[in-house]
């Protein structure tokens, strides 16, 4: 920065000495070396960029190494290319999801190869500031199987990151869910909670705070007999779930009423909330 300062000063002087001189051929070769102290200025400004460009920050280091091959191009007509083994651009990775949502298969294709696993889950959240909704997308491959799913919450102006704290909070308990879901299987079949068919049941959770929410959804998923925890939607205060328990709704309600949970029935799907709700 001093450098460059110390050239565009160089150059106002010789503004300066340009006006102030008569004879044209002097004049010239004034405006000359102008020309070629601002080729230096230019020079050292890129030098200061390519030592640490802003898209290193702003998009990591593959996008960075890119920027900088294509400049390389430019003024040297050399011809630069870049093979990062191993890596996904961000940029690329979310387009096939946005793109492979529906049909998720090759957009995960193209993930498990990048990153070289057969199990792994990518998560995309996205604010739209004109209808105040964040829309997170999970895509992935888990023990249960493969899975596409897309939510949206609602968001005002002074709490997006209550939301995206509740977003995260979701997604946790969708994969925990899963997981369970398959964890859970093998004992289905003998003792007490494979006596009676598994049937689906709907809950409405009601809370008054995140770390309430965690509490109780933590103790739904824990509830011995419990299958395939869904979360199917979340607002600040209220979160459906789908699971599927022995011997259905009424079966499911007493056990967690056992645990100090408050349940009713209200218009066929069970109500949960915490002791003081």
């Amino acid at each position: 920065d001093d450098t460059a300062q110390s050239l565009v000063a160089i150059g106002r002087r010789l503004d300066r000495l340009e006006a102030m001189l008569s004879d044209d051929d002097a004049k010239q070769r004034t405006r000359d070396i102008r020309g070629d102290v601002d080729a230096t200025i230019e020079s050292v400004r890129r030098f200061s960029r390519n030592l640490r460009p802003s898209v290193l920050d702003d998009l990591g280091l593959i996008p960075a190494l890119e920027w900088l091959c294509a400049q390389s191009r430019t003024p040297t007509r050399l011809e630069v290319a870049l093979n990062a083994v191993g890596s996904l651009r961000v940029e690329k990775l979310v387009r096939h999801i946005q793109r492979d949502i529906d049909s998720p298969r090759d957009g995960l294709r193209i993930v498990t190869g990048a990153y070289g696993a057969e199990l792994v889950m990518v998560a995309l959240a996205e604010p739209d500031l004109s209808s105040k909704k964040l829309n997170v997308t999970l895509m992935g491959r888990d023990a249960v199987g493969q899975f596409a799913l897309k939510r949206s919450y609602k968001f005002q102006a002074d709490d997006f990151g209550y939301t995206t704290e509740l977003a995260a909070l979701v997604a946790l308990g969708t994969l925990e869910g899963r997981w369970k879901a398959v964890k859970a299987r093998p004992a289905v079949g003998g003792g007490t909670a494979g006596s009676q068919p598994m049937q689906p049941v709907q809950l409405t959770v009601e809370f008054r705070s995140l770390q309430e929410w965690q509490q109780i959804r933590q103790q739904i998923a824990e509830t011995p007999g419990v299958d395939d925890l869904q979360i199917a939607g979340q607002s600040g205060r209220a979160a459906d779930i789908a699971v599927r328990f022995p011997g259905g709704g009424s079966q499911l309600a007493n056990s967690l009423v056992s645990q100090g949970l408050d349940v009713r029935e209200v218009g066929g799907m069970w109500v949960v909330r915490g002791n003081g709700g």
